[in-house]
């Protein structure tokens, strides 16, 4: 962790630093441990994305799929998986109401990205009026014991 002691030089921070709060989302719903979820991710191929329109100038490996392990090597991932499927939901709903394809833009598109409501791999997703993400989060609250700097 870069903000232990042992991998930060406290003593460079300046007298008037006292520490650092944040909020960290919580990334974990159910279905991110689910076979489902699991199924779909290690049954991609690279040629199976190639094939869907990845740009083939971009690196791709087949062991990034073969189990979870890749996707789960950083945290925010799933909060990337579940904001692309917010977009993918309004666009499905907007379709299934009779929208042809150019009316999948601008206020439409946006009031049903703001009207999607379903499980995502982070917990359930609904948006409030401004799109901000109705979630968990933790509370950081990180203090600097001077005593551990002299």
């Amino acid at each position: 962790n870069y903000w232990s002691p042992s991998n930060y030089n406290w003593t460079s921070l300046d007298d008037a630093v006292l520490g650092w709060m944040g909020l960290l989302a919580e990334s974990s719903g159910a279905r991110s441990v689910s076979d489902e979820w699991k199924n779909f991710w290690t049954g991609l191929t690279p040629e199976k994305l190639l094939a869907a329109g990845f740009p083939s100038d971009l690196s791709l490996e087949a062991s990034w799929f073969a189990d979870l392990s890749a996707f789960q090597s950083y945290q925010w991932h799933p909060f990337f998986f579940d904001a692309l499927t917010s977009l993918f939901v309004g666009i499905g709903e907007l379709l299934a109401g009779g929208a042809s394809e150019s009316e999948l833009r601008g206020p439409a598109l946006l009031q049903a990205i703001l009207a999607a409501d379903f499980e995502g791999l982070t917990g359930h997703i609904v948006l409030d009026e401004n799109g901000d993400r109705l979630g968990s989060y933790r509370i950081l609250n990180y203090r600097v014991n001077r005593t551990l700097a002299d």
